[in-house]
C-alpha cells in the first residue's frame, strides 16, 4: 500500500500494515557488529535546526541524535516488549545519572541485592538483576514513581492534587520541610501519596533547602510549586536528592497558603533548620515539572541560573 501524502501519522499507520515486525527482527539482529554505513540525509531546514540544537546540548554529533531517535521510535513501534525491558534499564541509569552516581557508588547502593561491579558492567546482566523488589525500594529511595521506573507509565513523579495545601495540616508540612517526613499528600487520581518517615535515609549533617519556583512572565495559567531538596545517606552513599515536588495554580486561596509557607521557611532559616529560595523556571521546565514528566533533580543547575522571584509582594498581598 503506498501512501500518497506522507505525514508523520500517514507513515506511522503504513509501517504497522505494511512492515512485518518478525522480519524487522531478523533484519536488526543480522546487521549487529557491522560497520557503520555512511548515509547521505538531506534534513528540512527547521529539522536541522533542531537536530543541531540537540546536538550542541547534549554534546553528541546529529548523526548519533538522529540513530539513537531513531532507534527508539522503531523500538516503542514494532518490539514493545522489548522496548519496555529496554527502557527499565535506560531509566534506572537516568535516575543514577541525574544524581551524579557513579559504577562503585550504585554497587554500594544495591549491595543488598549483591550487585556487583562485575555485574554492572554488562548492561545485559544488569538488568538480570533489576527485580520488581529492587526496583520497588529504588522508586522509594529516589521518590519517583514505580510505574515509571518499571516502564508502565511515563510519568515520572506522583502528581500532587492541585489543591493538596488545603488538605494536608500546615504543621505537618512545616514539619515535613525541615526532617523529610512527609504528610499523606491528596494526588490528582484521588488516592494518597503515603505518609513516610525518611528519617533513616536523610544525612543529618545537613539542612534541607526548599525552592519555591514560579513560571516566568507569559505563561498561563501561573504555575508555581515547591521543591524540597534533601541530602541522603543510604547504604553510605550520600547524594542531593529531590525528596519532594508539589505544583498549584497561583489564586487567592493558593497565595494566602504559600504566603503562610514562605514565611514559615524564613523563621526557620533564622534558627539554621533549612535554607529556601525563590526562583523563575522557564515555562517548559515549569510545564513538564508540574505533569510529572521531569525529573527535578535535572533542574538543580537550572534553578542555580534561574533569576530569583520577589516573593516580597506576594506576600504583601
Amino acid at each position: 500500500m503506498k501512501i500518497a501524502n506522507s505525514t508523520f501519522t500517514s507513515i506511522m499507520a503504513g509501517m504497522l500494515i505494511n512492515v512485518d515486525a518478525d522480519m524487522l527482527r531478523e533484519e536488526a539482529e543480522s546487521s549487529k557488529g557491522l560497520p557503520l554505513q555512511p548515509t547521505s540525509i538531506r534534513y528540512r531546514p527547521k529539522v536541522k535546526a533542531v537536530l543541531d540544537v540537540l546536538s550542541e546540548r547534549m554534546g553528541i554529533t546529529a548523526s548519533e541524535v538522529t540513530n539513537i531517535m531513531l532507534d527508539g521510535l522503531f523500538r516503542s513501534t514494532f518490539f514493545p516488549l522489548e522496548n519496555r525491558a529496554a527502557s527499565v534499564y535506560e531509566r534506572f541509569q537516568l535516575l543514577m545519572d541525574a544524581h551524579g552516581l557513579g559504577v562503585t557508588d550504585i554497587a554500594a547502593l544495591l549491595a543488598p541485592w549483591n550487585v556487583k561491579l562485575s555485574i554492572l558492567e554488562s548492561r545485559e546482566r544488569t538488568m538480570d538483576y533489576l527485580t520488581s523488589d529492587l526496583l520497588a525500594t529504588v522508586a522509594q529511595w529516589f521518590r519517583v514513581s514505580p510505574e515509571w521506573l518499571t516502564g508502565e507509565s511515563r510519568f515520572i513523579i506522583p502528581s500532587a492534587s492541585y489543591s493538596w495545601f488545603e488538605q494536608v495540616d500546615p504543621e505537618a508540612i512545616c514539619r515535613h520541610f525541615v526532617t523529610g517526613c512527609t504528610p499523606a499528600v491528596p494526588l490528582t487520581n484521588g488516592l494518597y501519596l503515603e505518609t513516610e518517615n525518611s528519617e533513616e535515609y536523610r544525612d543529618k549533617s545537613s539542612t534541607n533547602e526548599v525552592i519555591f519556583w514560579h513560571s516566568e512572565e507569559g505563561s498561563y495559567p501561573r504555575k508555581c510549586g515547591i521543591i524540597i531538596k534533601e541530602r541522603r545517606n543510604i547504604n553510605g552513599v550520600k547524594f542531593d536528592s529531590v525528596f519532594a515536588s508539589y505544583s498549584y495554580y497561583l489564586d487567592d486561596v493558593s497565595e494566602k497558603n504559600i504566603a503562610k509557607l514562605i514565611n514559615y521557611c524564613e523563621y526557620a532559616s533564622e534558627y539554621k533548620k533549612l535554607t529556601w529560595k525563590a526562583v523563575l523556571l522557564p515555562k517548559q521546565h515549569a510545564f513538564f515539572l508540574s505533569m510529572g514528566e521531569l525529573l527535578p533533580i535535572m533542574l538543580l543547575k537550572t534553578i542555580e541560573e534561574s533569576r530569583p522571584w520577589d516573593v516580597s509582594d506576594f506576600l504583601a498581598e
